[in-house]
């Protein structure tokens, strides 16, 4: 006579006679998941809807045929499962890898394009890597340039008037102070006269070289705090002056 049991850990149902269970006491493995349980216990009514039929695994030395073989069919799954989900995982790992070494690679060609281009700003806010980025530059024939920042150079006590043996030439006098902690590139100085009305009337823009008397300090720039001043000699012959402005510019 067979009877129908219940697997309790994964609800498989079974068809099974009374010889299976008289063999062990009703102790018997299951096909499915090889849970070891009474049968005996979970027996449930011939008339409920069977979803699974497999054969049951007795767990003792005296194993059917039938049984070996659907063990055997169980192993050879789990051993196929076992094997794609190792080459999923190996999969992963692989992929998790090279994706990582993609972002480092990444953040680190970023952070050399960054160097790169701030390099003098670099040098502003950390001295002592200036001498490591020259020698980088040295090596792929880049510059490390003063920097220019133009807001931290004042203009101050400047002031202009006529010669008084020569008509038309105009006498510029003034002082650029740079303000900034660092050495800075040296302005270029732009020198507008002009008339009653405020207008322009003569524009001249004079660059280092023209207006240091020494000019192996370009090179150098201006340095943290100096001060400089500035003389120049302008010819404004058959142009009527009544003011100026003065600007710095890179």
């Amino acid at each position: 006579m067979s009877v129908i049991t219940n697997c309790p850990s994964c609800q498989t149902q079974f068809i099974v006679t009374e010889t299976q269970l008289d063999q062990h006491n009703g102790q018997v493995r299951c096909g499915h998941c090889l849970h070891v349980f009474n049968a005996i216990n979970e027996l449930i009514d011939s008339n409920s809807e069977i979803y699974t039929t497999e054969e049951l695994e007795i767990p003792k030395k005296e194993i059917t045929n039938t049984t070996r073989n659907n063990v055997q069919e169980v192993a050879i799954k789990n051993n196929q499962d076992r094997y794609f989900n190792d080459i999923n995982n190996s999969s992963k790992k692989k992929n998790s890898k090279l994706t990582n070494l993609l972002i480092f690679t990444l953040v680190f060609i970023g952070g050399l394009q960054s160097i790169y281009f701030l390099r003098t700003e670099i040098t502003i806010y950390y001295p002592n890597s200036k001498n490591y980025l020259l020698k980088i530059c040295k090596a792929i024939g880049c510059n490390i340039d003063l920097p220019k920042k133009i807001d931290l150079i004042v203009i101050d006590d400047s002031d202009i008037h006529e010669d008084e043996n020569y008509l038309g030439v105009i006498h510029l006098s003034s002082t650029l102070i740079n303000r900034g902690n660092f050495s800075q590139t040296y302005p270029n100085l732009e020198l507008t006269l002009t008339d009653n009305e405020d207008k322009p009337k003569l524009r001249r823009i004079f660059k280092p070289v023209e207006y240091l008397t020494d000019q192996s300090n370009i090179a150098n720039g201006l340095a943290a705090g100096e001060e400089i001043k500035i003389k120049l000699a302008i010819n404004a012959q058959n142009t009527t002056v009544a003011g100026y402005r003065l600007f710095l510019s890179y």
